[in-house]
């Protein structure tokens, strides 16, 4: 079941970062030209204060992905998951629930870039692409 999180979510919020490795340590926020990872209770809060968060719960918190949008124009999704099965359903709702121009920047070798079938291909650079939403 797919869910708006609020801050009474906090601790499973702060549970899955903790028990999923973000291998690519492409699960952070940009704040004063610093990269914020979402893994403390100060930058979960933040990020439900300011963004829209979504959950999928199965048991427990399984997934995690919310649209951020600081200070320049492009609407990045940013998420986190158990399976990149559960990372695309909670895209695709992010998708279906949005009108605006969504990007995922993300790095070369994740494997989820085979899920990502809504998206395409803008830019490259180093070990990072751009996409962009169809």
């Amino acid at each position: 079941m797919i869910i708006k999180l609020k801050e009474k979510n906090l601790i499973d919020i702060l549970e899955l970062t903790n028990r999923v490795k973000d291998d690519f340590s492409d699960f952070f926020i940009t704040k004063n030209r610093e990269r914020k990872f979402i893994n403390n209770i100060e930058t979960i809060k933040y990020v439900l204060k300011k963004f829209e968060c979504f959950g999928i719960y199965d048991k427990d918190l399984s997934g995690i992905a919310f649209v951020y949008h600081d200070k320049g124009f492009r609407y990045y999704i940013k998420f986190l998951s158990f399976y990149n099965s559960t990372a695309n359903k909670l895209i695709q709702h992010i998708l279906w629930h949005n009108d605006k121009e969504l990007f995922i920047k993300i790095k070369k070798e994740n494997k989820i870039l085979k899920y990502l079938n809504s998206f395409s291909e803008i830019g490259s650079r180093g070990k990072e692409i751009l996409l962009k939403s169809n």
